[in-house]
């Protein structure tokens, strides 16, 4: 029997392509995590600017109407889909205590801004009315 042989066994070749089996599979699910992940936040930032310019249309509109009937509780104001996204726009009034509703679900933004409307029953009058724009997507 020769016992200086140099070289690798097929055991330790087995072991070592297992080895490194597990680290690229490590790395590929990785990958995919992130991959995901960033997907998710670039369409809850598209959400978040897509609300924000709803909202600023919204108040630019209230700030140029000459008036607005009276609002009271909750009124939804439109409610559209634009390509990938649900608008949901809603105008209530805060002389009752107004919900503040928390996203539904993780796949959701909202934002809201208080607007002074002129009241069609007394024009010289200013009603703060809480405006709120949710945009929610879906996949």
């Amino acid at each position: 029997m020769i016992r200086n042989e140099k070289g690798v066994t097929l055991l330790e070749i087995l072991a070592a392509t297992a080895i490194l089996g597990f680290l690229v599979i490590g790395f590929l699910n990785l990958a995919h995590f992130n991959a995901k992940a960033k997907l998710e936040q670039e369409r809850r930032a598209e959400a978040l600017r897509l609300a924000e310019e709803q909202l600023n249309l919204k108040r630019a509109y209230y700030h140029s109407v000459p008036a607005v009937s009276a609002v009271s509780g909750n009124q939804v104001v439109s409610d559209t889909t634009s390509g990938f996204y649900r608008v949901l726009i809603q105008l209530s009034d805060l002389t009752s205590s107004p919900v503040y509703a928390a996203p539904a679900h993780p796949k959701q933004v909202f934002v809201q801004s208080v607007v002074l409307v002129k009241d069609a029953s007394n024009l010289m009058a200013m009603l703060p009315r809480l405006l709120t724009v949710t945009v929610s997507w879906g996949g």
